[in-house]
């Protein structure tokens, strides 16, 4: 193996001197060592750059044209229940519970990703410049993961329209509540 990495530094030393386009001979390393070591930085920053994913940006879903007339015949009291699946992560109280693994939801409308103190968002997330609406939601709740690439939750979605509808409904009616003293 040894052998082998010597002579891929040689060649690599060869390349960087015939492709260096200086016939001057101080362009040229001066060492076989000072060419490998030069050769070897170059690897491992080109592989710390590959290394780095790059941060994917909000993925353009569609926004659901029904949407608003899907609001206005929502179900408060089916979105309290399909909150549940919802409330193992994320509370609807003005400041994030303890426990809570996701920031609370209480006024997220209105409210810019990645803002909640003391939670710590994926770089996804904190990237993303988005200011929830509730089209942004309904899209996010339809496949997070599709929504908004290299986010942390780790939830499907939900496909009926209605449904998200109907949390999105009950998500507004609880911000709408003054918080508890």
């Amino acid at each position: 193996m040894p052998v082998r990495r010597t002579a891929l530094v040689i060649a690599a030393t060869l390349l960087v001197v015939a492709c260096s386009g200086s016939p001057e001979p101080d362009a040229a390393p001066a060492s076989v060592a000072e060419a490998a070591d030069t050769v070897a930085a170059n690897a491992e920053a080109a592989a710390a750059e590959a290394a780095v994913p790059a941060v994917p940006a909000a993925a353009v879903i569609a926004p659901n044209p029904e949407l608003p007339a899907l609001l206005a015949a929502a179900d408060v009291n089916k979105g309290k229940v399909l909150y549940l699946q919802c409330r193992a992560c994320h509370s609807l109280v003005p400041e994030t519970e303890s426990g809570k693994i996701g920031p609370t939801l209480y006024g997220v409308i209105g409210r810019a990703t990645g803002s909640m103190a003391g939670f710590a968002y994926s770089e996804a997330v904190m990237k993303s410049g988005i200011t929830w609406t509730a089209e942004q939601i309904d899209s996010w709740l339809t496949r997070p993961s599709e929504f908004l690439p290299g986010n942390k939750m780790v939830f499907v979605g939900i496909q009926n329209p209605q449904d998200r509808a109907n949390i999105i409904a009950f998500i507004q009616a609880e911000s709408a509540k003054p918080a508890a003293p």
